[in-house]
């Protein structure tokens, strides 16, 4: 709360929204530029899933950040000891690359704190201060080599998108997904997806699963989510606009359905 309330008083001219995300999402304010009306919803709100209690808190941060001093000193105060759940995208991968890319040390990732990387190859590339074809040339070793670097789950974004953890050797390779999901948005709803997804698995996993596990099960699983739902707007019977909105709504419908699967098995 007090990272969003500084996000909006650095943007007094701003419409803005918000919207909360548990077991489904609803807007606590629309958007607009009564930022008191907002900041009121935003103090008032809490998640709960349900019944079973405060969800653990997380952040994605990046999406329309920009790479500004005001970023860097957000983005800085996030992860100076900060203890909790982030997922870096777009802009804070690209004020991330430049802190650290080219130094010796990796990021210091204090107790209590997990991370989620959600580069495309050309923000990979930034994080590694290489070439993109470096990165196209050598997907997997890429990926292990950001994991070693910033100590965090990474997802690295395009054809069979890949996912490592520091915790485990092997890679998650997500066979699904189609060109359409380059279309912009579709990275924003992933972050928000894998939100949601490592919120919900802390009360699915056994008490006592290592946070690393939990990071990776939950970017995964989204990964998954996020493809397959594309995938089966485009290659119904009657193909239907793979659009953000569409696929969004595809993927809780599919979410929904597994789950009950689940229960009923």
């Amino acid at each position: 709360k007090d990272v969003a309330t500084e996000f909006v008083n650095h943007r007094p001219s701003d419409n803005i929204g918000l919207t909360l995300f548990g077991g489904e999402a609803f807007t606590q304010c629309p958007l607009t530029t009564d930022h008191g009306m907002l900041l009121r919803a935003l103090g008032n709100a809490s998640c709960e899933l349900q019944g079973q209690g405060l969800i653990q808190p997380g952040t994605a941060i990046g999406m329309g950040l920009s790479v500004s001093q005001n970023s860097e000193m957000l983005l800085s105060r996030l992860l100076s000891g900060s203890t909790g759940r982030f997922i870096l995208d777009a802009d804070a991968l690209t004020i991330l690359a430049n802190w650290y890319a080219k130094k010796s040390n990796p990021l210091p990732v204090f107790q209590g704190q997990s991370l989620i990387l959600t580069p495309h190859v050309g923000e990979a590339a930034r994080l590694l201060a290489c070439k993109t074809e470096d990165i196209q040339n050598d997907r997997e070793g890429a990926v292990r080599r950001i994991v070693e670097r910033y100590r965090a789950v990474v997802v690295l974004k395009g054809h069979h998108t890949l996912v490592a953890s520091p915790s485990r050797s092997e890679i998650f390779m997500c066979e699904a997904g189609n060109p359409f999901m380059a279309m912009g948005g579709m990275g924003d709803l992933l972050s928000g997806m894998i939100v949601a997804r490592w919120a919900y698995l802390t009360h699915r996993m056994p008490a006592g699963t290592p946070p690393g596990r939990l990071a990776f099960q939950a970017a995964a699983s989204a990964v998954w989510l996020h493809a397959t739902a594309s995938d089966m707007l485009v290659s119904a019977d009657e193909p239907e606009d793979p659009s953000l909105v569409n696929t969004a709504r595809k993927v809780a419908s599919l979410r929904v359905k597994l789950e009950r699967e689940a229960n009923c098995g």
